[in-house]
């Protein structure tokens, strides 16, 4: 699946540039939280954003070396496997939204109807395993 220009153009920005740019987006989304959870919350946010750009490397790495790899293991044995950065991808991903999800659990009421967080809630809502 190809990827659309402009997802193309930022991923080739470098990985801090793109870190830097997540922080700033979730940074604006959850800039209104009680100053308990703010220390909480950045520290979070800063794992959530390395987490994303990580995710989108994988993409790439995977969307440009496949799902499957094949080996040999000795004269006879060999055949195709799974590709490692599948379950690398697989292990982030959730991490990533159990990230999210603890920091949508922290906005306040008010805070939960901004577009953004609707967005954020919607996407959580409709991946795998929620009903």
């Amino acid at each position: 699946m190809a990827r659309p220009k402009d997802k193309q153009k930022e991923l080739l920005a470098t990985k801090p540039d793109r870190i830097y740019s997540y922080l700033q987006k979730l940074t604006a989304i959850f800039n209104n939280l009680p100053e308990d959870k703010k220390s909480l919350a950045e520290n979070t946010i800063e794992r959530a954003a390395w987490l994303a750009t990580t995710i989108e490397d994988l993409e790439t790495l995977i969307d440009g070396q496949g799902y499957t790899e094949k080996y040999k293991n000795g004269e006879n044995q060999f055949g195709m496997k799974k590709n490692p950065n599948v379950d690398t991808h697989i292990a982030m991903m959730q991490r990533y939204t159990q990230t999210m999800e603890l920091l949508l659990r922290m906005l306040p009421e008010e805070e939960k109807e901004s577009p953004e967080a609707k967005a954020l809630f919607e996407f959580m809502q409709k991946r795998p395993g929620n009903k």
